[in-house]
C-alpha cells in the first residue's frame, strides 16, 4: 500500500472512532467535548504527518514531502468528510440538534453577550461540520507539513 495512502487511512480510521465514540457515549452535547475533539484530532493529524514523512524522507527532498504532506491532507480530508458526514447524517441523525441545544443550553447561563453566539451555533448542519473537518485536515497539513518538510527529507 502506498505510504501516503496509509497514513491517510490510519489518521481517517482514528478520527472516525473518536467522533462514534464522543456521539455514542453522548458527550457530543457537552461544548467542552467538542474543542477536546478539535484538538486531538489535529493531534493525530500532525502525529499522521510526522509518521508519513520520517518514512518518506530516505526518497524525497522538500518538494516531494511538502506533495506527500498535501496529498495526506487531501485524501484523509476527503475520507474525513465522508464519514463526518455519515456519521452525522445517517448513523446518529439526531446528534446535530442535540449538540446544538447542549451548546445553546451552555451559552444561556451566561450572560447576554452570547446571543450572537446561540445564533452561530443554531446555523451548525451535518456538512457544515464535515467540511469543517475537511478544512481543518488539509489545512493542517498543508502547513505543517510544509515546516516538517524542511527538517524531514532527504539532504
Amino acid at each position: 500500500m502506498n505510504t501516503v495512502l496509509k497514513w491517510s487511512v490510519i489518521l481517517v480510521a482514528v478520527v472516525t472512532l473518536m467522533n462514534l465514540i464522543i456521539i455514542g457515549t453522548g458527550l457530543h452535547t457537552n461544548p467542552i467535548a467538542g474543542s477536546l475533539f478539535v484538538v486531538l484530532a489535529l493531534v493525530f493529524n500532525i502525529t499522521a504527518l510526522i509518521m508519513l514523512l520520517r518514512e518518506t524522507r530516505a526518497d524525497c527532498g522538500y518538494g516531494k514531502q511538502l506533495l506527500n504532506a498535501i496529498l495526506l491532507g487531501l485524501i484523509a480530508g476527503v475520507l474525513i468528510f465522508a464519514t463526518s458526514f455519515l456519521v452525522l447524517s445517517v448513523l446518529f441523525p439526531n446528534s446535530i440538534p442535540e449538540m446544538i441545544d447542549g451548546r445553546i443550553a451552555f451559552l444561556e447561563s451566561a450572560d447576554e453577550t452570547r446571543q450572537t453566539q446561540i445564533a452561530a451555533v443554531q446555523g451548525i448542519t451535518a456538512m457544515a461540520q464535515a467540511t469543517a473537518g475537511l478544512m481543518g485536515t488539509f489545512f493542517t497539513s498543508l502547513l505543517v507539513g510544509a515546516i516538517l518538510a524542511i527538517f524531514l527529507r532527504k539532504k
